[in-house]
């Protein structure tokens, strides 16, 4: 396996692991394709998105909301802001599932080498990207950021983490609101007649079910916890999703609750916290309420299917389903 990702490119720091200067310097080239008001303007095409994917099951009465709906949309929106064409979703997908595979599951030798070459493979798909991008420059963020002192390297490296991330998280935020809406009808109902609800709905889902709950990290420093010392350079497994229900910064934490946010800022630990805030945050929550706002006007009765057997996704820092099957009646 080693041999067949050393035909890609080397691992270098990354948002995720790098920090002060180095970190600012891999971070700012970003930063500007993620201002209000470039994602302002995404908002009619994420929507059409969203809307086309429901026309294609409407009159079905059931489906997989999470393949048909929840992993295409964020799916689409990302390539699309990213300037990587849509002839490569498919690819896109199946690179990024292999590269969560590899990173996350215990895989044979076979299973291995077969992911090791679709990381490779998407390594140098974003590569060619660039070159053509550095040749004719397009209106999108693989473009925008050729201005920036980022070599191919770093380039290549942010951006296969960035697609990944991108569209993957907002699956899970997506699918798993839905869940946490359908799981009590009532609620459904609140935001099917209140859609001023949908943007604390999401909050609390993010709260509630992070779809990142935990992250490995290393102390830079010696730091004492709960009267026990951690020297410089400690491994730690931060549970994000724990910090979300802790009972001294949230009455009832162990609740689920729409109005949580609705008059008060959300200060939960979804997204991270500090100088490593999720880039993207933003962009998610917009997709987030663009979806639930779609599903609930078009898809006012909307229920999950009953005794089905929800399975988790074999990741230790995503959490998600494998599926999610949902029910309406067809008029």
């Amino acid at each position: 396996m080693i041999g067949v990702l050393r035909q890609g490119f080397p691992f270098v720091a990354d948002l995720v692991n790098s920090d002060g200067d180095l970190h600012k310097r891999l971070r700012a080239p970003f930063m500007k394709v993620f201002v209000p008001e470039r994602l302002q303007a995404l908002e009619d095409s994420i929507r059409a998105i969203a809307n086309r994917l429901v026309d294609n099951f409407i009159n079905d009465g059931q489906v997989d909301i999470i393949s048909q709906f929840t992993y295409p949309l964020p799916l689409e929106v990302i390539l699309t802001m990213y300037g990587v064409p849509l002839e490569m979703m498919a690819n896109i997908k199946k690179w990024c599932l292999d590269m969560t595979t590899l990173l996350s599951s215990q895989l044979t030798p076979e299973k291995q080498l077969e992911c090791a070459h679709s990381f490779v493979a998407m390594q140098h798909a974003v590569a060619g990207l660039i070159e053509e991008r550095r040749k004719t420059p397009q209106n999108d963020l693989i473009s925008d950021i050729q201005d920036s002192d980022l070599s191919m390297n770093e380039q290549v490296i942010i951006l296969c983490g960035l697609i990944l991330a991108g569209h993957k998280t907002t699956s899970h935020l997506i699918a798993s609101t839905i869940k946490l809406l359908l799981e009590q009808p009532q609620l459904w109902q609140a935001v099917c007649d209140t859609p001023s609800l949908i943007p604390a709905a999401v909050e609390e889902a993010l709260r509630y079910d992070a779809p990142v709950p935990a992250m490995i990290r290393t102390t830079t420093e010696e730091v004492s916890l709960a009267g026990v010392t951690l020297p410089q350079g400690t491994r730690l497994f931060l549970m994000y999703g724990s910090a979300n229900r802790d009972e001294n910064q949230y009455s009832n934490a162990d609740s689920f609750e729409i109005e949580r946010f609705k008059q008060t800022t959300a200060n939960h630990l979804a997204f991270g916290h500090g100088v490593h805030h999720c880039i993207g945050s933003n962009l998610a929550r917009r997709e987030g309420r663009i979806a639930l706002e779609v599903l609930s006007s078009r898809l006012p009765n909307l229920r999950l299917r009953s005794n089905q057997q929800l399975t988790y996704i074999p990741a230790l820092m995503n959490r998600s389903f494998t599926n999610l099957y949902v029910e309406w009646d067809v008029t």
